[in-house]
């Protein structure tokens, strides 16, 4: 999933405009654990996470490559179906839904623990210490402590879409700092090794210059 200098330069207004909207569903998700959300928890973490399917699918249509667009297109199937289901089903949805995400924080992080163990790379103690603390969210959240099963479901979600939020930011920050790069003509042709666009042609020795 790593985007070209092209697409980014391309995509960076409109991941500026999805990570905005991944900050927006965060907080209002966060207000839904606290209760701060009008109407039933149920319905507004349902609406919430009907909304993160959509900020994901305009995720995938501002990323580059068909992996990138099939994972992030995955990912608002899953948010969609599962706000809908916590919609037509509250009850049952409610349940089924914090079943998965407590088996799937505890052995996602025990996964990545226990990954970042075997392989001791330069990063491998933050990749450890990050992974127990998943595991430890998700056997929190199964127990139910200290927050309630629809709270620890918000809280959860919004988080990762807090998280989602930034990386669509750094991704606009750096594809606007190419846009800005490609207009003053300073970046480098990535098939050579001479320098590219108007101001870079005055660079070039005498003879070599192309108008």
């Amino acid at each position: 999933m790593r985007p070209t200098r092209t697409a980014l330069a391309t995509h960076a207004p409109w991941l500026r405009a999805v990570a905005v909207t991944f900050f927006a569903i965060a907080v209002a998700l966060l207000g839904a654990s606290a209760g701060l959300m009008p109407g039933a928890r149920v319905a507004a973490l349902g609406w919430s996470l009907v909304a993160l399917g959509v900020a994901y699918a305009g995720s995938a249509f501002a990323s580059d490559g068909a992996q990138a667009r099939g994972l992030l297109a995955s990912g608002a199937a899953a948010y969609g179906v599962s706000g809908s289901l916590l919609l037509v089903e509250p009850f049952l949805g409610a349940l089924l839904l914090f079943a998965a995400v407590a088996v799937a924080l505890t052995l996602g992080g025990i996964g990545q623990a226990a990954a970042a163990a075997a392989e001791r790379h330069a990063q491998w103690t933050t990749a450890f210490a990050s992974g127990l603390a998943i595991a430890a969210f998700g056997v929190a959240v199964a127990l139910r402590w200290p927050l309630s099963a629809v709270s620890a479901l918000a809280t959860t979600f919004g988080l990762a879409a807090a998280a989602q939020g930034a990386a669509c930011l750094r991704l606009a920050a750096a594809g606007e700092r190419l846009a800005w790069k490609n207009l003053l003509g300073l970046r480098k042709n990535p098939g050579t090794r001479q320098p590219s666009g108007a101001c870079a042609t005055c660079m070039l020795p005498f003879g070599r210059q192309t108008y």
